[in-house]
């Protein structure tokens, strides 16, 4: 079964073939406090990132999904991701079925926030959520094994 950016599960068709799918996430803390972003097709947490372009290596990725999700700019990250999970994704915005891995990075320094760079047609909204605030009810189950 593959599962969409809702939560949703589907059975891909037999005759179609999935495609590869890497991306990105990132994860800042400070103070407690983690920075998520609420996309505009679900009412849940998460963290800024997505998928990586055949051009790019998954550091571009995330330093341009970061900044387009956000608003700021990340000048410091971890090399190493903290924790790469590979998972069936239907694209149901592109009616599409991916073997996905995504890595997830701890970011460790990021600019002052510059809110002119995010894409409000697929974040509406940027926020420091406490950790200890976060549960199933509020964050995508992707990301709340972090």
């Amino acid at each position: 079964m593959y599962i969409d950016r809702k939560g949703n599960y589907h059975k891909k068709p037999k005759n179609v073939l999935p495609k590869k799918r890497e991306s990105a996430y990132g994860i800042f803390i400070k103070n407690s406090k983690v920075l998520l972003v609420k996309p505009t097709w679900i009412n849940l947490w998460e963290f800024p990132g997505g998928e990586k372009e055949e051009d790019e290596n998954l550091f571009e990725t995330l330093k341009m999904e970061f900044l387009e999700e956000t608003g700021f700019e990340i000048i410091e990250i971890e090399k190493n991701p903290i924790n790469t999970i590979n998972m069936k994704f239907y694209a149901d915005d592109l009616n599409e079925y991916f073997d996905s891995k995504m890595h997830f990075f701890i970011v460790r320094k990021i600019s002052k926030k510059n809110k002119e760079m995010i894409d409000n047609n697929e974040i509406k909204n940027v926020k420091y959520i406490p950790i200890l605030d976060l549960n199933k009810k509020n964050m995508n189950n992707i990301y709340i094994k972090f």
